[in-house]
């Protein structure tokens, strides 16, 4: 449980109010559910703990006023049951149920914390408005290093997703182990690989349409001008088209 984040709400009509004791993130190290449990205190104008089961209707904005409503969950006895249990003004949810969802602009609640910073609680007991202020969702102690994996940042690891990325360290890919395997395979439209020196002096382009490979070079292995491209050698050649380099041939950035 996270650090309390202690506030009174005023329901505007009935004037129940509520004392929020926790917004806490519940997060496991395997499969961690993709819920926010939410504990608070329902009391009546008399400032008398509320019991019974209580309609009430949770939502999540971007802004502590205004803002995009990310994320409606209700819970009523007809569209959506069932209601919240409150006894002695007591109640416990764990907010993010697919099955309390309303409406809003995101339909997977895991995605709010991770598009968005700042993300911030509404409450209301149904059918009334919103009690205010509304409340800044925290994390908890430990899921503030969520974003972190033994201590690394997410940009430290390489991951399989379709964007574009950068490793500023020597990388090794060891396949020596697996039959018929190769160590790195690699396909793209204009070709399987491109390799260059830090100062791009010297560079080759594997697997590059139909010439196998085509180096550029200010010294030695290529053209100083323009590619040069290393045909397979028909005599040497096999039903896999393999590649006969002429010796000696240097594909050397020096």
């Amino acid at each position: 449980m996270t650090g309390l984040r202690t506030r009174t709400l005023k329901r505007s009509l009935k004037e129940y109010f509520l004392f929020a004791m926790s917004v806490s993130l519940l997060l496991f190290a395997a499969s961690p559910p993709e819920r926010i449990n939410y504990q608070g205190v329902l009391r009546d104008s008399s400032d008398k703990p509320i019991s019974g089961n209580v309609s009430m209707r949770f939502r999540f904005y971007d802004d502590p006023l205004g803002g995009t409503l990310l994320w409606e969950e209700v819970y009523d006895p007809s569209s959506f049951p069932p209601e919240i249990s409150v006894s002695d003004g007591l109640f416990t949810v764990a907010l993010g149920d697919p099955a309390h969802r309303n409406t809003g602009s995101i339909l997977n609640f895991a995605e709010i914390f991770k598009n968005y910073s700042s993300v911030h609680l509404a409450v209301a007991v149904v059918p009334d408005p919103e009690m205010t202020p509304r409340i800044k969702v925290i994390s908890s102690a430990y899921a503030l290093n969520a974003e972190h994996l033994s201590g690394k940042s997410a940009g430290e690891f390489l991951d399989t997703s379709s964007f574009p990325q950068t490793k500023y360290a020597p990388l090794t890919l060891d396949a020596s182990s697996v039959l018929y395997s190769y160590g790195v395979e690699g396909r793209g439209l204009n070709g399987g690989g491109y390799f260059l020196d830090s100062n791009q002096s010297g560079y080759a382009y594997v697997g590059y349409g139909d010439e196998g490979i085509r180096a550029y070079r200010n010294n030695r292995g290529g053209s100083p001008h323009h590619g040069h491209s290393i045909s397979p050698d028909a005599s040497r050649s096999t039903s896999r088209r393999s590649i006969a380099l002429p010796s000696p041939v240097f594909l050397d950035p020096c």
